[in-house]
């Protein structure tokens, strides 16, 4: 089912070896508090990562290179040093982070368990540069040494240059310069005068034409320079020695902090591969219905490859879902989809999945998905399978989850069906959640008739490629397939003429059911989408003015009051509205969606007054309240029990008792302001607008952009972006703009700004 594919994106995502292997041989959690554990871990680390924690910027080996190094008795090299530093230093940074978040307690208590390595930490850090060389601060011996070995140096070479400048000695050498010869300074000195220039000779070029000689003025300087160079080494080695016998003193609690990063690291590459599948967290249940919300393939999510979700649902009392359709139609797909959900969430991994989804826990899982065909084993796909089959038949148990593709395909239909339906009951009874998908007549008869099973077509049409829909069984539809494929059309017509008119009549019913039911499914979807929109948006009313009472101070008690009598009459309202849309026709469905649009607007207005202030402490240019118009207005001048106010376009003057300072005043710095209905917002917030449509349903995303149009309407928004992608729902998305009160025109974006995957919406103004 791709799982180990899985496995290997998130080993590769690791930094440490550790974790690799951890992310590789990733496996389910075998009791549901686990699989929790290792959701609230990855769930935390999400949290973390959005705060800026990054676990390891760059891959490390860690300890283990210097470990086995000093455990020969060896002196580590400077690369095994740099790693070792770098995984310290990461190590301590990453366990006080953790430590400090209370948000995170799963994390805090693994991070608990880090071993002090502060002795360790503190000689590494002061001996060690970060790329694994000696410091020349580290020892007070070793500073005094390199302070003795320059002043040497530099006193040899100032002897060199003075003798460099003599006629006597300029003559006799090739170059005019000095170089090096076994830690010694020597002269380039002509082969014709290497018996008279004194001095001893340390090599001969391979020219034979240059002897290069230690000048005698020179020779009790350098002794004292390899004197000092071979203190130097000596002390280089007492600390190399030092930090081995650190190292291996210290193994255990090294190795054990180094199983804790690994752990860390596995968390932040299941956090990572949630995010990066736009998943979300499931409910695990003991038992009960299966509800798999716009479940998606994770591999095509991880992709990029925007797979057509499809909820996955069995009731109460249902066992087994048997999925039938036509070939390439997404059966597979789906199937794999359902299961590396379940074993994600296991895993700890958040599933590509809809919140509110909720299934129970696989405590096994027996999976037969693809051609399991072995020829090198003279097996069969058919008896392949069944060998699958019987292992869930002897093992399977309440919690067991089984998925079979094709199942007992490639054999007699007439016994293969019967013998599937028998399977499948005995499944049932044991407490197995089964899914399968088949071509097979007699099971999709046997699943319409059977309580415990329920069929589920996958749809073919245009609207409803790879779409499931549950209570009907699915056209196989071979002879559609081959057309599609360009077998020719003489062989098809043959094969036509060789049904029977029971086998044409079956399939034409079955068709036309099929059309039925995605039409039913269609209108139902449309008025359950009403009912939830107009009971969102009470909930959005309820909400609003509930933060808005807890929000005003003694002075606005009253308005409180008056509020809470709207809500009831909101609420009363918008229960007859849902009402009206459930047995009305289509015009009452939109009037009572223009009615709740205008209710939320005239709620929303009341909700945005600001607070009060003082009318003392006012002065030209603050802003008030006018009670008996309820509307906002500019204060031009107080005078006594008088005020002129700017109320829009309208000059006026009224009584102080009738209007309220509020906090509020005009800057002349302040950002460009626009409004409609009395709501005031950002020109920033207004010009942003944009939504991502990609990975709903079509129903779903209609939605969602009418309310979001909605709102930008009322924000005084110019234009809005809508990104859609370039799958079915970009044709829906572009009809609903065709007929949409709130769009003046529409455009598809610049190469830029996504092609035609995105449009540029144009609102007409209020």
């Amino acid at each position: 089912m791709e799982f180990g594919q899985i496995c290997g994106l998130l080993a590769e995502r690791c930094k440490t070896p550790p974790g690799a292997e951890l992310c590789a041989s990733l496996a389910p959690a075998s009791v549901p508090a686990l699989a929790e554990k290792l959701l609230d871990e990855t769930s935390e680390m999400i949290g973390l990562s959005a705060s800026g924690l990054v676990l390891f910027p760059n891959r490390t080996s860690g300890p283990e290179a210097i470990i086995a190094v000093v455990r020969k008795g060896l002196l580590p090299e400077k690369e095994e040093i740099a790693d070792f530093i770098s995984f310290l230093s990461q190590a301590v940074r990453i366990g006080g982070f953790i430590a400090s978040r209370p948000s995170a307690p799963r994390l805090m208590e693994l991070c608990k368990n880090f071993r002090p390595l502060d002795e360790v930490i503190s000689f590494f850090s002061s001996v060690f540069s970060s790329d694994g060389t000696i410091r020349p601060d580290s020892s007070a011996l070793l500073m005094d040494l390199e302070s003795r070995i320059g002043a040497i140096r530099q006193r040899i070479h100032a002897k060199a240059d003075r003798m460099l400048a003599k006629k006597e000695f300029a003559d006799k050498l090739q170059d005019s310069y000095v170089t090096v010869r076994n830690d010694r300074v020597v002269f380039p000195v002509k082969a014709e005068y290497k018996n008279v220039f004194p001095g001893i000779i340390h090599g001969i070029s391979a020219s034979d034409k240059t002897a290069f000689i230690e000048p005698q003025e020179l020779v009790a300087d350098n002794n004292l320079l390899r004197e000092a160079f071979a203190e130097r080494d000596a002390e280089i080695y007492r600390l190399m020695r030092e930090a081995s016998m650190l190292v291996t003193s210290n193994e255990e609690a090294v190795r054990a902090d180094y199983s804790i990063a690994g752990q860390l690291d596995m968390v932040c590459a299941r956090s990572w591969f949630s995010t990066e599948i736009s998943g979300s967290r499931p409910q695990l249940t003991e038992k009960g219905p299966v509800s798999l919300l716009a479940v998606r393939h994770p591999m095509m999510a991880v992709r990029g490859e925007n797979p057509v979700p499809n909820d996955v649902a069995m009731g109460e009392g249902e066992r087994t879902l048997v999925i039938s359709g036509p070939n390439a139609g997404g059966k597979t797909v789906l199937l794999k989809s359902v299961g590396l959900c379940v074993l994600l969430s296991a895993c700890g991994i958040f599933p590509p999945v809809r919140q509110g989804s909720t299934f129970p826990f696989a405590k096994k899982m027996y999976a037969m998905v693809g051609d399991e065909q072995s020829i090198s084993e003279g097996e069969s796909t058919f008896t392949a399978q069944l060998g699958g089959i019987k292992e869930a038949l002897d093992g399977g148990s309440e919690g067991t989850w089984v998925i079979v593709d094709e199942i007992l395909n490639g054999t007699d239909p007439a016994q293969a069906g019967v013998l599937a339906e028998t399977v499948l009951e005995y499944l049932a009874k044991k407490g197995c959640l089964t899914f399968v998908s088949t071509h097979l007549p007699g099971l999709k008869v046997a699943a319409q008739e059977n309580s415990d099973m329920v069929n589920a077509a996958m749809g073919s049409g245009a609207d409803s490629a790879f779409k499931l829909v549950k209570g009907m069984p699915g056209v196989s539809n071979p002879l559609g397939v081959a057309s599609a494929m360009g077998i020719p059309e003489e062989i098809l017509a043959s094969a036509r003429e060789r049904l029977t008119d029971t086998r044409d009549r079956y399939q034409s019913a079955l068709t036309e059911l099929s059309g039925k039911s995605a039409e039913l499914e269609r209108r139902l979807g449309e008025l359950g989408g009403l009912e939830e929109k107009a009971r969102q948006t009470a909930e959005n009313l309820s909400a609003r003015l509930m933060e808005a009472e807890a929000a005003r101070d003694e002075f606005e008690r009253e308005k409180r009051k008056k509020l809470k009598v709207e809500i009831a009459r909101v609420r009363e309202e918008v229960s007859q509205l849902v009402q009206t849309a459930r047995d009305g026709d289509l015009k009452a469905k939109k009037e009572a969606e223009q009615k709740l649009k205008k209710m939320e607007r005239d709620i929303i207005e009341q909700i945005h007054r600001p607070d009060s202030v003082p009318l003392e402490t006012l002065g030209e240019g603050d802003f008030v309240w006018i009670t008996a118009l309820d509307r906002k207005a500019k204060l031009l001048r107080l005078s006594g029990s008088r005020a002129e106010v700017l109320c829009g376009e309208s000059r006026m003057t009224v009584d102080v008792k009738d209007i309220i300072g509020i906090k509020e005043k005009e800057k002349a710095d302040a950002k460009k302001k626009s409004s409609r209905g009395g709501l005031v917002f950002d020109a920033e917030e207004k010009d942003a607008a944009e939504i991502n449509l990609m990975g709903m349903t079509g129903e779903d995303a209609l939605l969602e952009l009418d309310k979001f149009l909605d709102t930008q309407y009322l924000r005084g928004a110019d234009r809005v972006k809508v990104i859609h992608g370039r799958s079915v729902l970009r044709g829906k998305v572009t009809g609903y703009f065709k007929t949409s009160a709130y769009v003046k025109s529409f455009s598809q974006g610049s190469m830029a700004e996504g092609g035609d995957a995105v449009s540029l919406v144009e609102l007409k103004e209020g």
